[in-house]
């Protein structure tokens, strides 16, 4: 039972590292914003994550913050591709904010490489500095 848990968790890394590894396009990273599933990877470059987000917004208006929740029509006055279009653009709009939030929360912990330090390492730093900070 061990060796086929241990299997399913090495496949699992390999198939991480290798959404990691993968390499888009511009075009790609231009249409679609691969840059919402590649903050969820823990093995995700920096860099890649940034470049993927600003070639995005390069062919894309951001969303307006202030627009955001706010029906210009009541919900009644739509279309069925209408609420579907307002939908996507609210969900675009959330995934901006989890970036900027990501963005700050990694920023610290990011490499010359751009390799994020994984949060074992973090929680490392961390002791070392508190033991350094009670000597």
């Amino acid at each position: 039972m061990k060796k086929k848990h241990c299997l399913l968790f090495a496949l699992s890394c390999l198939s991480m590292h290798s959404f990691a590894q993968k390499g888009y396009t511009e075009k790609q990273l231009s249409r679609k914003p691969v840059w919402t599933d590649m903050m969820k990877d823990t093995s995700a470059n920096f860099f890649e994550v940034e470049k993927a987000y600003k070639t995005y917004w390069a062919n894309h208006e951001l969303p307006d913050e202030e627009a955001e929740g706010k029906n210009k029509e009541p919900e009644q006055k739509l279309s069925r591709r209408e609420r579907k279009e307002q939908q996507a653009v609210m969900e675009l709009s959330l995934d901006v904010k989890r970036y900027q939030m990501w963005r700050e929360s990694v920023l610290p912990w990011v490499q010359d490489n751009g390799r994020i330090r994984p949060q074992a390492e973090r929680l490392a730093i961390w002791k070392a500095q508190q033991t350094n900070i009670t000597k």
